[in-house]
């Protein structure tokens, strides 16, 4: 089902957590090594068919997506910072970026 796909990635969307659970666990977890910085990670909202496993919100945008975008943010930021991001919240982020350098 189209409806079910990633808007950025066109990927289906096969672990839904929408950005703005993500955001709040990725905010809890960094927020231990950079108050500042994981303030600033913030969830969007990408309308979609498919439900968030958490909170039940329509989500359009995979969880790798909305991740690759905060781990580049982080890493113009803090290169130490994202590699704790990497570490806690993957979803394939190492195989992607390989791929993509």
């Amino acid at each position: 089902m189209i409806e079910h796909r990633c808007v950025e990635c066109d990927e289906a969307i096969t672990n839904p957590i929408c950005p703005d659970c993500l955001a709040q666990r990725m905010r809890i977890t960094l927020g231990e090594k950079n108050k500042t910085l994981a303030k600033a990670i913030k969830g969007i909202n990408v309308d979609g068919e498919t439900e968030c496993l958490f909170c039940q919100k329509k989500v359009g945008i995979c969880p790798h997506c909305f991740s690759k975008d905060v781990f580049e943010y982080l890493e113009e930021k803090s290169t130490p910072l994202a590699q704790l991001f990497q570490s806690q919240f993957n979803f394939e982020l190492r195989t992607k970026l390989i791929n993509f350098d």
